[in-house]
């Protein structure tokens, strides 16, 4: 590209599409920043949080952002296993119909854990008219911060997620085991909370998801030790756009079980991957700001305000499922850190 070309390219790139789409100016932006690429991954997120998708040669990655991408909508409510369950006649008996899928903006980012030169970009599912598809939890969880936005108000969002690092081999009993250190040769037995040298055997891989994560644009901010052997968590900036928030998340939680797995490791984020181990969390910090920045939750007391005590009265109300789930309900007992009170405030009127 000569300079005026890629002067007027790099201004493409700050130029969305409708409703916030990539445009082919953005990627070609992409490339002369980074250089050609052999594929485009275009990903998309189900409702487990597991990231699917197609993969295209770089002859045909123009096409994801003036054509767009046909994929079925049952993309979305996969299980855990990737299997399709035709919930609601979804999948099987609906005879699995493709939708629309654009590229989402901004999200043009590089691969860098690959073993060749590969892009990736997030992708959303419209319906037949166009609009969002809501079987997409990217579109729902959009419509929720739409729904603040409509009574002046906006959330602030963090996560942080803990996970173990496990060997690949299962033991004898057929149980994960926790991973051999790489630098003393011994499999990982310390409950080392916080401990600075449990953390210096695995620094090659902690290093690499720390570098992966700021070519992908993910605010990761540090690692700890964990309460148990294998175990860290890394956690992520706060964010004022929370359905970027949870595009970092979900981005955060993929590159981490990539790059374990490129360091010969599992990453797991199940809630209770060792019966007499401390359990997983993932915990998201939310603030609720009104249009003058002032948090809804803080009225300068210890117990916070009513409306904080309504919103905690509201999640326990209406997500009695969370603790239902057969890995989840382990984790609530009297001496776990993750233990939970009963239900003490209604949800507000």
């Amino acid at each position: 590209l000569s300079v005026p070309e890629m002067q007027e390219t790099m201004s493409d790139r700050e130029r969305q599409g409708p409703r916030g789409w990539a445009t082919l100016g953005e990627f070609n932006a992409f490339l002369a920043e980074n250089g050609e690429i052999d594929y485009l991954d275009a990903v998309f997120v189900d409702m487990c949080g597991t990231v699917r998708g197609k993969r295209f040669p770089s002859e045909e990655a123009d096409k994801v952002f003036t054509s767009g991408v046909q994929m079925p909508q049952s993309i979305y409510f996969f299980d855990v296993t990737g299997v399709n369950e035709d919930v609601l006649g979804m999948g099987f008996s609906d005879g699995d119909p493709d939708r629309q899928s654009r590229p989402v903006a901004g999200s043009i980012v590089p691969v860098p854990w690959a073993s060749m030169k590969q892009a990736q970009v997030l992708m959303t599912m419209l319906d037949n008219d166009g609009a969002p598809h809501m079987l997409e939890p990217r579109n729902i969880l959009a419509n929720v911060a739409n729904k603040l936005s409509e009574i002046g108000l906006r959330a602030t969002v963090a996560c942080e997620f803990e996970f173990y690092l496990l060997d690949k081999e299962l033991d004898r009993k057929g149980r994960p085991q926790p991973p051999i250190n790489p630098a003393t040769g011994a499999r990982e037995t310390a409950h080392e909370v916080y401990g600075i040298t449990e953390l210096d055997g695995f620094m090659s891989l902690l290093k690499e998801i720390d570098e992966a994560a700021a070519e992908q644009g993910v605010p990761a901010s540090g690692a700890t030790a964990e309460f148990a052997p294998g175990q860290y968590e890394i956690n992520l900036k706060h964010e004022d756009d929370v359905v970027v928030a949870g595009d970092h998340a979900i981005m955060l939680r993929h590159l981490i079980g990539t790059v374990a797995r490129k360091h010969n490791f599992l990453a797991s984020f199940m809630a209770k991957p060792f019966v007499n181990q401390t359990g997983n969390g993932m915990h998201v910090h939310c603030s609720v700001l009104d249009e003058k920045g002032n948090n809804i939750f803080d009225d300068g007391t210890d117990e916070g305000s009513a409306r904080l005590r309504h919103a905690i009265g509201g999640n326990q109300e209406h997500q009695p499922h969370r603790h239902d789930r057969q890995h989840h309900h382990c984790r609530q007992k009297p001496d776990n850190p993750a233990h939970r009170s009963p239900p003490v405030w209604p949800p507000a009127p």
